[in-house]
C-alpha cells in the first residue's frame, strides 16, 4: 500500500512567512503615508468648502468674515480647528491677503500641524500654502503638489 504525503513542509511554511514579512515591511510605511495624505485631504476639503462663501461675503461687505457668518464647518475627524485671519501683507509684492487655516489633530506626524489657504483680493486668487507656518507646517510629502513649498 502506497502512502501519500499530505500538508506543507516546515521549510515551505518558513519561506512563505519570510515573504509575507518582507511584503509587510515594504507596504506598511507606504500605507501609513497614504492614510496621512487622506487626513490632509479632509482638511483641504473643509477649507475648499469655505472659499466661495468667504469671497462672496468679502465682496458684499468689504471685510473678511468670521467662519460662523458663512456657516462653515470648523472641525473634522482629523482637523481640530479651522480659523480665518487677515489682512496680512505678502512680503514679496506688498499685496494684501486673507486666509483660512486648518490645524490637524494628533496623534502622529500631523499633530498640531497646519495648512493655509490664502485669498488675494487684488488677483482674486486662492493659493494653498504652508510657507508662512514654519515649524507648524504639514510636511511636504503629505501635501498635494499644488500646496508644496519649494
Amino acid at each position: 500500500m502506497k502512502k501519500t504525503q499530505r500538508g506543507f513542509s516546515i521549510v515551505g511554511l518558513i519561506i512563505v512567512a519570510g515573504i509575507i514579512g518582507v511584503l509587510t515591511s515594504i507596504g506598511n510605511p507606504l500605507y501609513n503615508d497614504y492614510m496621512t495624505r487622506a487626513k490632509v485631504a479632509e482638511a483641504l476639503t473643509l477649507l475648499g468648502v469655505l472659499k466661495n462663501p468667504m469671497v462672496e461675503y468679502y465682496n458684499k461687505r468689504n471685510e473678511w468674515p468670521p467662519i460662523a457668518k458663512v456657516d462653515g464647518k470648523t472641525t473634522g475627524r482629523y482637523t481640530s480647528t479651522i480659523v480665518q485671519g487677515g489682512p496680512e501683507t505678502w512680503p514679496n509684492n506688498g499685496s494684501q491677503y486673507f486666509y483660512v487655516e486648518a490645524t490637524m489633530k494628533g496623534p502622529g506626524e500631523l499633530d498640531n500641524k497646519k495648512l493655509r489657504m490664502t485669498y488675494t483680493p487684488s488677483t482674486k486668487d486662492w493659493d494653498c500654502t504652508v510657507e508662512a507656518l514654519e515649524d507648524a507646517a504639514i510636511p511636504n510629502k503629505f501635501l498635494p503638489s499644488y500646496c508644496r513649498s519649494n
